[in-house]
């Protein structure tokens, strides 16, 4: 058997959310004589800031051959996938918007990783956390990330990333990061 190179923990929200319960009447006829329709029930979380992590393990990926463009391939998916604006506009995808990817490169053979790094981003709001309904309503804090980084600092190669629009990040990546900093290769085009 095989184990994936690739491993990503669950998501989960940084701040509090609060579900909200929609109902409705729907009429979705089937068939030319069919007229009735039928109530709804749904259950929404108005906004939520989803952080995970995921770990690509180098000796797993020798002995599946997963390759550098692989990976790239991966990474690409993951912002593209997450737009809104994909090809499936449902209304459990619609207002889907990536925030940030980072992507920590460690340098060859280092048979280590930090691991939770979910754990090492907080968010700061001046509003409570069931009344956040946007990006702007928050600011995303990586101080926590940023001295794990610094603690591994000489295991590390590189941090990729790719940034959206409109999030307010204490430190910036250029103050956090520094000369490890390095965009995506494709992250002008997307």
């Amino acid at each position: 058997s095989l184990t994936g190179p690739t491993q990503f923990k669950f998501g989960h929200s940084l701040h509090r959310v609060k579900c909200e319960y929609i109902r409705g009447t729907t009429v979705m006829p089937s068939g030319q004589e069919k007229r009735r329709g039928t109530f709804t029930e749904i259950y929404v979380v108005p906004y939520s800031l989803i952080v995970f992590y995921g770990v690509v393990n180098e000796k797993a990926a020798q002995t599946t051959r997963l390759s550098e463009e692989d990976l790239e391939a991966m990474f690409k998916a993951l912002w593209v996938g997450h737009k809104a604006c994909t090809d499936v506009l449902t209304r459990s995808k619609l207002g889907h918007e990536p925030r940030l990817l980072l992507d920590i490169v460690y340098k060859p053979e280092t048979l280590t990783h930090m691991g939770e790094l979910d754990k090492l981003v907080r968010l700061e709001s001046s509003k409570a956390d069931e009344e956040i309904r946007d990006i702007t309503d928050c600011v995303v804090v990586l101080d926590p990330l940023v001295e794990r980084v610094r603690h591994y600092r000489n295991k590390i190669a590189a941090v990729r990333y790719k940034l959206g629009d409109r999030i307010a990040i204490r430190p910036s990546l250029a103050e956090a990061f520094g000369d490890l900093l390095q965009p995506f290769p494709w992250s002008d085009e997307v």
